[in-house]
């Protein structure tokens, strides 16, 4: 009797032990989904993941088309494409689409989806049209866009634009299920989309570029940013429901246009920078307009890597927060996020400015590429690392503004330090292209000191704790 008793007690330990087990297995396994999926991690390894590719992608860009004028007209074709989906997409998922969208999955999520859906209808009809509309009269538009190319470069370059306002067409479809995701914490499917941009570049230079040329390269941008699309739609689909066609003029329509008008000033003028700093790069020697991008595209990586993915984790949150009103978990947000980003990417800057020319050599030299193209990027990444924090701070700033259904006073704040850029650089043009970094450090020094004071104004005088 007492055996038994001995052998069930036994049986019951093992049973609890049993449950016990699985249940911090199961819990094991939603940690690190969590991690793996919807954390500032999962942003960081996608970014990363998304540069490597990158890199990749400027290699065989560099190598087979050297620091030549037709590479230098292929970056230059992003200019028109860029300002498109930046004026009507990027405006509309940060400033209103994704803050809206959360608020309204807090009540329904029918009318959350209805008011997707029918932003997404709206938004994209107006891109197809504006994009038609620029294929058509963009030999007019031309002189203003670029310098001192040749005729035979400059009917190049309306070539390879046409082909590319394809890709904002594209893009505003991901964008926007992007937004849902980031909406949802749906970190992975969001941040994979570039990986599959730059391979859709890829082959368009190993399969396309030999039999079209430069034309090829932007074909495979076009098929990039339907790759980028495609890794996206169907996660998408799965939180926005099933896709309708709606073009109403509604409450949350007006709203969503509110909220996006400051920022379609604030974007607007960000591109009216690039185009300037392409346009300026196009008045100096051949080659200038892609060093400038590559020398770009690696003060981007830790601001990307680094102050975006952590300025976009902490959006979702922040938005829902401000829905709710609780401004005391909100302020300590920002505080940390904004000491972590600062901490980090002066660590990144610092590491590029000491070993850039390194980097450069290792992953560019050789080829078509040769050792002054390396010291010309080398140079000029070196004094772009100086915006590094600053332009990652900016984002958290920014951001912080937007889930607080504020977006006039960055679009201001914005719009001042690009002219304060912009007459920097025309002003002290003499110093070749290496004006483009430091007018753009100063103009982002600027902008940070004037959005913290903006941010505390906010929550001191505007919200109670």
């Amino acid at each position: 009797m007492i055996i038994h008793k001995k052998i069930k007690m036994i049986k019951k330990v093992v049973s609890e032990v049993k449950l016990k087990f699985r249940k911090n297995f199961e819990e094991s396994g939603k940690n690190y989904k969590k991690l793996l999926f919807h954390s500032a991690l999962t942003l960081t390894i996608t970014s990363g993941l998304s540069y490597v590719f990158g890199f990749v992608r400027d290699r065989v860009l560099t190598q087979t088309f050297g620091v030549s004028r037709e590479l230098d007209i292929y970056y230059a074709s992003f200019v028109l494409p860029d300002i498109l989906l930046a004026v009507f997409v990027t405006t509309c998922v940060s400033a209103a689409l994704v803050a809206i969208f959360s608020e309204k999955l807090n009540t329904s999520k029918q009318e959350a989806r209805e008011y997707f859906y029918n932003i997404l209808s709206i938004v994209s009809t107006i891109l197809i049209i504006l994009a038609i509309l620029i294929a058509i009269f963009l030999p007019l538009l031309t002189r203003f866009l670029i310098k001192d190319f040749s005729q035979s470069d400059t009917e190049l370059y309306i070539t390879i634009v046409r082909i590319m306002l394809l890709s904002p067409i594209l893009f505003a479809f991901s964008n926007f299920f992007g937004g849902v995701l980031i909406a949802t914490k749906e970190f992975f499917f969001y941040g994979i989309a570039p990986v599959f941009y730059n391979l859709g570049i890829i082959f368009g230079v190993f399969v396309l570029a030999p039999v079209f040329g430069i034309k090829g390269v932007a074909i495979g941008t076009v098929f990039g940013a339907f790759l980028h699309l495609a890794s996206r739609i169907y996660k998408g689909i799965s939180k926005a429901g099933t896709p309708k066609v709606k073009l109403k003029w509604t409450h949350d329509t007006q709203k969503t246009f509110k909220l996006m008008i400051p920022k379609i000033f604030q974007i607007g003028a960000w591109q009216i920078l690039l185009w300037w700093f392409v346009y300026l790069a196009s008045s100096m020697s051949e080659g200038s307009v892609s060093v400038y991008s590559i020398a770009r595209n690696f003060q981007s990586m830790p601001v990307s890597l680094i102050g975006i993915s952590i300025a976009l984790s902490a959006f979702a949150t922040l938005a829902h927060l401000s829905a709710s009103k609780n401004m005391l978990k909100f302020r300590e947000i920002v505080k940390k996020k904004s000491i972590l980003i600062v901490i980090l990417t002066s660590g990144s800057a610092i590491v590029l400015a000491f070993l850039g020319k390194l980097i450069v050599s290792v992953l560019f030299g050789g080829g078509s590429f040769g050792a002054d193209d390396v010291q010309r990027v080398s140079t000029l990444l070196a004094i772009y690392t100086i915006s590094i924090p600053l332009e990652s701070l900016m984002h958290i700033l920014t951001r912080t503004h937007y889930a607080l259904q504020k977006t006039f006073r960055p679009s201001v704040i914005h719009i001042i330090a690009i002219l304060i850029t912009i007459v920097i650089s025309w002003c002290f043009k003499g110093f070749g292209i290496y004006i483009i970094p430091i007018s753009f450090a100063v103009g982002l020094l600027v902008q940070n000191v004037l959005l913290y004071i903006s941010y505390i104004y906010l929550i001191s005088k505007k919200y109670e704790f």
